[in-house]
């Protein structure tokens, strides 16, 4: 993979995140040469991919064995178990990149209003495979790491690039739900969002699922 063979280079081993000193802290690196136990952890939104090594992740009640190449994308920050698989040889190794609400929204429109078809999203399907359009969109947005006058200019265009190939992909069908105001899977974003920053404070459900417009039978259907 050749995306693989640029990010090894880059790698700190003293660092299990590491970010890139030029480029914006949304695109950074996640690495580690543990392997066994499970790991609690918050998985932010936006999109990750594996490129080396395998995890299996839990969430909910639903269990997902990532490999090389295996991809997925959150809407919102996601509380998981992780297993990662690991060696000193051979680390895990993912890239993760924020993406940004605003920026999702406005080419979900735009794709909508030229009638693209997006596909079904059943709610189970939250692994894609790297296609090699994104993976050269990855690529060139590293390759900025090296060229820092470039980034101004071709740092947001690559990024709307990146965005629009996933909505062209597998997962095209979740970031719209998630984006298209009104709808439900939107609708539980904001609630979810209005968790992680009242989390330790008393709420009450039928209040909470009133002020993001569903009932409370609904919003327990949606959970």
């Amino acid at each position: 993979m050749k995306l693989l063979e640029k990010v090894k280079p880059l790698i700190d081993p003293q660092k299990f995140h590491h970010t890139f000193e030029t480029l914006p802290p949304d695109f950074h690196i996640f690495h580690t040469n543990k392997t066994g136990g499970d790991v609690i952890q918050i998985e932010k939104s936006g999109f990750s991919v594996v490129l080396q090594g395998s995890k299996e992740v839990q969430i909910g009640e639903y269990h997902y064995q990532y490999r090389a190449g295996d991809f997925a994308c959150y809407a919102v920050d996601m509380p998981i178990l992780a297993h990662y698989q690991a060696t000193q040889e051979q680390p895990y190794i993912d890239l993760r990149f924020y993406l940004p609400p605003e920026q999702l929204q406005q080419l979900t429109e735009t794709l909508l209003s030229q009638d693209y078809a997006f596909p079904d999203f059943s709610g189970k399907k939250l692994l894609s495979q790297l296609s090699s359009t994104l993976e050269d969109a990855l690529c060139r947005l590293i390759d900025l790491h090296n060229s820092p006058n470039d980034i101004p200019i071709l740092y947001p265009l690559l990024q709307q690039e990146i965005i629009y190939r996933l909505l062209c992909s597998e997962q095209g069908g979740l970031l719209r739900k998630i984006t298209t105001q009104g709808s439900n899977a939107q609708r539980i974003v904001s609630a979810i969002e209005w968790l992680n920053q009242h989390y330790n404070q008393p709420f009450n459900v039928e209040e909470l699922s009133a002020s993001i417009g569903m009932s409370s039978t609904g919003f327990y259907d949606k959970r």
